[in-house]
């Protein structure tokens, strides 16, 4: 009977001990044969923490004003357009256009959106929110205006494009020479003024045609428009050393009437300025990173609201709330809000640093949108913050609840949250703000969940927060200090281990007790000894091991002490996993140290190739393998796998991944490893590579488009209870979930017991295949032997010898197929 010794990627630099078996012959073949339905292997998304996804920094927007029906029309960079109900502050829709500019139409209840590429304008029904149009600009727009007295949208581009609402169409083209980069509209004389590098362009709406370039101002940074005195007012940045000059223009003769000169600026740096007005009480607002000034429109009197010296952040905008007598300001960690009737200020903490704040006169609130991926909605009659929605959703940490069947997910930047997934549902099922969460992990024996926050939201204190799972809600805050490397639930001791360090720098590992949800022992470590990077816990052995770069320390579980503790030298370690059966502790390097269980000390460096280590390492139990990634080319980005056999500490395989990879995690049997992975190709999508642990090479490769294509899936967590394997963050904040075992084998298959009896070899090829989907097996010389179909394939009649499977969407076309490596032998 002929044996397949074994299958193998054309890649691999690794040896396979001798003697084989007919069924890895088979499952190399129906490893590759599966690929032709890896489609399935997504079973579906997760949205985090919505379905709307993630909208990129900085922030524009555009208002529907209908009253009681208030929208804000929301895009970021590189962003989609989001919907957002200005009274509910939920998000309505997302509709699927990269946006670079946006205006409203409230006569037609259109949305006109720029796009980001292409020099297209996209018409979209405000009802139903899908493109009616497209209108072809020639040019990307800049910026969008809608002027409500002629209804028409004017397009800032190179040429100004002026489109009619009525017949979405284009109707005249102006030369401006130059792009604007501020406006201001003049309601009583239907004036729209545009700041650009050669002068104020005055363009006349109602003849569509450039009236008057006034040169004095030039590249305004701010424009606004006084009704109550019919002026425009113009902020022109300085140049280091100079004043920043405040021009007011007289809007019937389009002439300069008045200069102001604001106070002196000394920065290395041209500050931004921005510029407001208040029409009940004819009052200007400007302001720049050294001070906010006032000026009295009646009087041209200027007066300083607050100055600060060194500055800080440019201001990203100012709104008045001419109602309530308070101007709000936008800047790098909060708004700033001047009350005109006292002259107080105050501060309410929340970022408003990507878009000048919006305010609704009726519903008097303030809108604004953060660097940090917060759009948020403020109270101005308490000056509170009333929602926040989350633009930019990420998932960084992971935990499954395998009692409930959740997953828990949390977002350390801000806006920082702990949200909950309900696994058999896939949706989202809560989503609460906390300050800073990162380490987690789930005690099954109580059905609690342990995360590493701060003390509140607006708290100071570093510890663990414990929440019960079955309400999700918070249970008590214990400060433990700042905990790196991990926290480690001991299932039998009902414990959890954590390395932190206290604020005056000093390191030791925090016992805590489920059963009372309190600090049990503090361990201290050396003084040197640095904090902990990578942590692990092996409950079999009772041991909670910590690595620094200094070194590594050991904890007796059942004693809750330090039993080593030591200084090694200075050595970044990336990552680490154990072995309990072989009573070992890896660590990786630059090289691979082995440590004994028993003896507390490194026994073996295991060399690897001289690259860059990546710590992300698995350990099959199953198979009594270590697996781990290192780089291997630097210039084309491609990692190679290496294969350690834990009994030897031996590396019996290496191969080329051809991929980057960015996590691993073995499936429900330890038969298989997965891996995200990013193509060294060209950017596109990420894919899941399938290893197989019993002839240690990579057996499927799956592309998974909604994975992104820059490393968005560096986790992938495993449910054993439902199969399912989910990874993350995925494109637009979304979870992807995979199936287990997303392989399916094919097997060796026998003659029925009335066949005659020879020996031979059947391979199954049991999936259906497309078709125009084909499989051939090849000889060494290039010469076609077999056919595969779908079903049995008898291969007995081949002599031994190296022989290759190519598998593609067509037969003869080598590109876009699949090519793998099998040797028949005796």
């Amino acid at each position: 009977m002929r044996r397949c010794v074994r299958g193998r990627d054309r890649h691999s630099l690794g040896s396979w001990p001798g003697g084989g078996k007919v069924f890895l012959c088979a499952l190399a073949l129906g490893m590759l044969l599966a690929s032709s339905v890896s489609a399935q292997v997504v079973e579906g998304y997760i949205q985090l923490p919505d379905t709307f996804g993630v909208f990129n920094p900085p922030y524009q927007v555009a208002v529907d004003y209908a009253p009681g029906a208030e929208r804000l029309f929301v895009i970021g960079e590189s962003s989609q357009v989001l919907v957002v109900d200005a009274i509910s502050f939920q998000k309505l829709k997302r509709i699927p256009i990269l946006a670079r500019s946006i205006c409203y139409s409230s006569a037609h209840d259109k949305l006109y959106v720029a796009e980001l590429t292409g020099g297209k304008l996209d018409v979209v029904d405000g009802n139903t929110y899908e493109v009616i149009k497209q209108v072809p600009l020639g040019d990307n727009a800049d910026w969008l205006f809608y002027n409500p007295i002629v209804d028409r949208v004017y397009c800032g581009t190179y040429r100004w494009r002026v489109v009619d609402c009525a017949s979405d169409s284009i109707v005249d083209t102006l030369e401006v020479s130059g792009r604007g980069r501020c406006r201001a509209f003049d309601s009583l004389h239907n004036k729209l003024y545009s700041s650009t590098v050669y002068g104020l362009k005055v363009l006349d709406c109602g003849m569509d045609s450039v009236v008057a370039t006034i040169d004095r101002i030039a590249d305004a940074s701010a424009l606004c428009y006084n009704r109550t005195g019919d002026l425009v007012y113009a902020t022109v940045s300085p140049r280091t050393g100079q004043h920043e000059t405040l021009y007011s223009v007289d809007t019937q003769a389009d002439s300069v009437i008045a200069k102001f000169r604001m106070p002196l600026h000394t920065e290395i740096y041209a500050p931004t300025f921005v510029i407001c007005h208040d029409p009940i009480h004819n009052r200007v607002f400007t302001a720049c990173p050294c001070y906010v000034a006032g000026i009295d429109c009646g009087g041209d009197t200027l007066a300083l609201i607050w100055t600060s010296r060194p500055p800080v952040y440019p201001p990203s905008g100012l709104v008045c709330a001419p109602e309530l007598n308070k101007v709000y300001m936008g800047w790098a960690a909060y708004v700033v809000r001047y009350d005109g009737s006292t002259g107080s200020l105050f501060l309410v903490d929340m970022d408003a640093t990507t878009m000048d704040p919006l305010y609704l006169p009726r519903l008097r609130t303030l809108y604004y949108a953060s660097y940090d991926g917060r759009f948020g909605v403020i109270g101005c009659d308490s000056d509170s913050v009333l929602d926040v929605l989350a633009l930019a959703p990420r998932a960084e940490r992971v935990c499954m609840d395998t009692i409930d069947n959740k997953l828990y997910f949390a977002h350390s930047e801000l806006p920082s949250y702990l949200g909950v997934v309900d696994c058999a549902a896939g949706n989202v099922q809560s989503l609460q703000m906390c300050k800073g969460p990162r380490e987690m992990v789930h005690n099954s024996r109580d059905n609690k969940l342990y995360v590493v926050t701060w003390d509140g939201f607006y708290g100071n204190r570093c510890g663990v927060s414990v929440y019960d799972c079955k309400s999700d809600s918070l249970l008590r805050f214990m400060p433990v200090g700042y905990v790196r490397g991990g926290l480690h639930w001991h299932p039998s001791l009902n414990k959890i281990y954590a390395g932190a360090n206290d604020t005056l720098g000093y390191d030791y590992v925090a016992v805590i007790d489920c059963a009372t949800d309190s600090v049990t022992r503090i361990l201290p470590r050396g003084t040197y000894s640095k904090g902990f990077r990578c942590t692990l816990l092996s409950p079999e052995l009772n041991q909670f091991w910590g690595f620094s770069s200094r070194g590594y320390t050991v904890v007796d579980c059942l004693s809750d002490s330090i039993i080593m503790d030591t200084v090694t030298g200075y050595r970044l370690v990336m990552g680490v996993s154990y072995s309990a059966a072989d009573r070992k502790v890896y660590a990786e390097y630059t090289a691979l140290s082995v440590f004994s269980m028993e003896s507390l000390r490194p026994v073996k460096s295991v060399p690897l190739p001289p690259q860059e280590t990546k710590g992300v390492l698995v350990h099959v139990a199953a198979a009594r393998k270590l697996y781990g990634a290192v780089l291997t080319s630097s210039s084309t980005a491609t990692d190679s796998i290496y294969v350690l056999d834990t009994r030897t500490d031996s590396i019996v395989s290496r191969f080329d991944a051809r991929h980057m990879i960015g996590a691993m995690c073995e499936d429900a049997t330890g038969r298989y490893v997965y891996c995200t992975a990013v193509s060294d190709t060209h950017p596109g999508p990420e894919s899941l590579l399938v290893i197989d642990t019993r002839c240690d090479s990579i057996v499927s490769t799956t592309p998974v488009p909604d994975m992104a294509g820059t490393f968005a899936g560096y986790w992938l967590v495993p449910n054993r209870h439902t199969g399912r394997i989910y990874v993350g963050p995925g494109a637009n904040g979304r979870l992807v979930v995979l199936r287990d075992s997303v392989v399916i084998g094919v097997e060796e298959w026998k003659h029925a017991t009335y066949a005659p009896v020879v020996p031979q070899t059947i391979v199954s090829r049991s999936l259906p295949l497309g078709s125009m989907t084909r499989a051939d097996l090849y000889d060494a010389s290039g010469r076609r032997a077999v056919t595969l179909r779908p079903g049995a394939n008898d291969i007995s009649h081949l002599v031994p010898g190296v022989y290759f499977v190519r598998e593609g969407p067509q037969a003869a076309s080598l590109e876009l197929q699949a090519v793998r490596k099998i040797v028949i032998a005796k």
